[in-house]
């Protein structure tokens, strides 16, 4: 359980099949007595899933936010910081906070969609790496200011 949590954190979530897979080679790696269906199939079957997660109720089966390598990578304290630290200044050059604007973009893409991932219960987001570079992507970008003016949302496509 603790390493399922741990990988879902570090957005390397196991799917239902790499978790049953993963707990036929434990229960081998402990020569533990086996089904022959496991044997047969190299993996635990989908009744010792359901009861894994009886036994654990701070698992559940989630589908997981597409995130891209980079965006998990650069979210950390030094670039935060830094982002305060640009605020600060222009708010020392005495440009109004009405002027603020805080833009974001979410792509779409066409083909790629996460299989569910066994998270702790409860947890608001769940992100799994994926691949910037598959299917056609499609961008939405939003813009509000810090006094809740908003540029209505506006699509990008290819070409």
């Amino acid at each position: 359980m603790k390493y399922l949590k741990r990988s879902c954190d570090i957005y390397y979530g196991l799917t239902t099949k790499d978790t049953r897979k993963l707990a036929y080679d434990y229960a081998r790696k402990l020569q533990l007595k086996c089904p022959a269906n496991w044997t047969r199939n190299l993996t635990a079957g989908k009744d010792w899933l359901v009861g894994f997660l009886k036994r654990n109720h701070q698992l559940s089966i989630r589908k997981p936010q597409a995130t891209s390598l980079s965006r998990a990578t650069s979210f950390n304290r030094h670039n935060v910081g830094e982002f305060f630290d640009l605020v600060e200044n222009l708010k020392d050059r005495g440009i109004p906070q009405t002027k603020f604007y805080n833009a974001d973009e979410v792509g779409f893409t066409t083909v790629h969609r996460p299989d569910g991932v066994l998270a702790t219960r409860g947890k608001k987001q769940i992100g799994s790496i994926t691949s910037a570079e598959r299917g056609t992507l499609v961008t939405v970008c939003v813009a509000v200011s810090s006094c809740g003016t908003a540029i209505p949302p506006y699509f990008v496509f290819p070409r």
